[in-house]
C-alpha cells in the first residue's frame, strides 16, 4: 500500500485527524510535503490538511522577532498546475510568480537545507 493510499485509510476509515500536528507543531502537510512524494502531499492536500512553517524558518524570513510561543501560522497550499487549485476564483498568480519554496527559499536555484 503507497503513503497516499495509507493518508487517505486512516483519515476516512480510522477517523485520524488530518489536521494533527506534533510536540512542535508541525502538521501533517508540513510532514508529507518533506517526504516529496507528490501523490501523498495531493491526498493530505484533498483531505483538507493545513501547512505549517517551523518556527526557525519563520524567525529567519521575519528576522530575531519575539513569536509568541501559540502563534503557529496554517496555510492552504496550491499547486500551479493542478487542477483542483486552477479551477479556484481567488487565483494567486502575482503570489505563483514569486513563489517560495517549504523552506523559504527562491522556487528557483535554492534548495533548502534538507536539499528540497
Amino acid at each position: 500500500m503507497g503513503k497516499a493510499k495509507m493518508v487517505y485509510v486512516l483519515a476516512k476509515n480510522a477517523g485520524a485527524d488530518i489536521g494533527a500536528q506534533d510536540a512542535e507543531r508541525q502538521s501533517v502537510a508540513w510532514y508529507s510535503a518533506k517526504s516529496g512524494d507528490l501523490a501523498t502531499i495531493r491526498m493530505v492536500k484533498s483531505l483538507g490538511g493545513l501547512f505549517t512553517v517551523p518556527r526557525q524558518i519563520l524567525e529567519r524570513n521575519f528576522g530575531s522577532r519575539d513569536f509568541p510561543k501559540e502563534f503557529n501560522p496554517q496555510f492552504v497550499v496550491r499547486f500551479k498546475g493542478e487542477p483542483s487549485d486552477d479551477d479556484d476564483d481567488d487565483s494567486e498568480e502575482a503570489s505563483d510568480a514569486n513563489g517560495v519554496d517549504i523552506d523559504g527559499g527562491d522556487q528557483e536555484g535554492c534548495e533548502g537545507e534538507d536539499g528540497l
